[in-house]
């Protein structure tokens, strides 16, 4: 992803760093289709596609937290189902790592709140 979600700061922004998400997804599963990018270079290293549905799933999960505590711009009522649509796309390219990925990145958006509320002390 090419913005951070720290810099989101108006429902346009969101939609627009969604718009980037559903095409890095969509850019997935295209090289996917086709068989594009599968090989290993090392038998205990992610593909390349692998790694990307985790770097796009991290993300995902750190937008998800962060909109749910208030920190980004709320979605319009009339784009909530792109977050349903965006999970289900990730889930149907790689569930298990894009699983993995969200929660992780849900994870560590939560201790990044953590380690911030503590250096305030």
């Amino acid at each position: 992803m090419h913005t951070d979600v720290h810099t989101l700061k108006t429902p346009l922004d969101t939609l627009s760093w969604l718009c980037l998400l559903e095409s890095e997804l969509l850019s997935i599963r295209a090289f996917q289709r086709l068989d594009l990018h599968t090989d290993r270079d090392e038998p205990n290293e992610l593909t390349f596609l692998e790694d990307a549905i985790i770097g796009t799933g991290t993300a995902y999960g750190w937008f998800v937290f962060l909109l749910g505590e208030g920190d980004i711009p709320p979605l319009p009522d009339t784009s909530k189902n792109l977050l349903f649509t965006l999970d289900e796309l990730g889930k149907e390219i790689n569930r298990p790592f894009w699983e993995k990925a969200v929660d992780e990145g849900i994870q560590d958006a939560r201790c990044d709140r953590a380690i911030a509320a503590l250096e305030r002390m």
